[in-house]
């Protein structure tokens, strides 16, 4: 259950909230942008456009 004091508010949705909930995961890799590592992954595979690129990156790295 979701409850709030401002005036317009509204509870989040599902997919809201799966964004949201997200969040704490991509820190994990995205805190490192800037480092060597990040400049490695970003020449190897480029920056991606949409969740199915970033998807893709995500399935090669982890079979790395």
């Amino acid at each position: 259950l979701q409850a709030t004091n401002h005036e317009g508010a509204r509870p989040f949705n599902k997919e809201e909230m799966e964004r949201i909930y997200r969040v704490g995961v991509c820190i994990s890799c995205h805190k490192e942008m800037g480092s060597e590592f990040w400049d490695d992954i970003v020449e190897k595979y480029g920056r991606v456009k949409n969740d199915d690129e970033h998807q893709e990156v995500l399935n090669d790295l982890l079979k790395e």
